[in-house]
């Protein structure tokens, strides 16, 4: 039996980040193969060259377009990574404590970080869509940060146990190191 009690939560928690920031990664991929297919149609060839002309206002929405995909591409990935991390810090063996306890900081972190990132777009437009997903957002990062946190505390448990009963003898200043050495080789 596991002695984990949260390894499965936090298995499910890096299992919906994965499924989530890719569902975000194939739908910005989707989006921009539609967005450069409308424009290569017909009128939309001539619409293509004006939103990238400097003298059209077209221009600066191009280049906003071309700044949130990025953002968002980058971000996903990054989360996506993130998710895979934490999912292979819950499958190490004890002996590698300290690599599961990495890598679940590394998530703790980076979801810190994008949840950061999405307060800051809710901040500059305040869009209902975008508040109901920075909070949907908050929620599923504390509950993760939570889980997360309380396995990273059982491993570093884990991790101390190990480490200090590996640990058994202890140096004493009084006792002379040579009368060791002469039982040992008396028996």
């Amino acid at each position: 039996m596991d002695h984990f009690r949260y390894r499965n939560s936090v298995k499910v928690i890096s299992y919906l980040d994965m499924g989530f920031s890719l569902l975000v990664i194939l739908s910005t991929i989707l989006a921009s193969i539609a967005v450069f297919a409308l424009t290569f149609h017909e009128q939309g060839f001539h619409e293509f060259r004006a939103l990238f002309s400097k003298r059209n206002s077209k221009f600066e929405l191009g280049r906003l377009f071309a700044i949130i995909w990025i953002l968002s591409f980058t971000f996903n990935i990054l989360q996506f990574f993130a998710a895979c991390a934490l999912l292979s810090g819950t499958d190490l063996v004890e002996e590698e404590d300290s690599k599961s306890i990495q890598k679940c900081r590394f998530w703790q972190m980076t979801s810190i970080f994008l949840f950061l990132v999405i307060i800051l777009l809710v901040a500059l437009h305040p869009i209902p869509i975008l508040i109901g997903f920075a909070l949907g957002e908050f929620v599923f990062r504390a509950v993760g940060i939570y889980l997360v946190g309380q396995f990273v505390g059982e491993l570093e448990e884990e991790s101390n146990l190990n480490s200090s009963s590996a640990q058994l003898c202890y140096y004493d200043p009084e006792i002379d190191p040579t009368e060791f050495e002469q039982d040992v080789q008396e028996f």
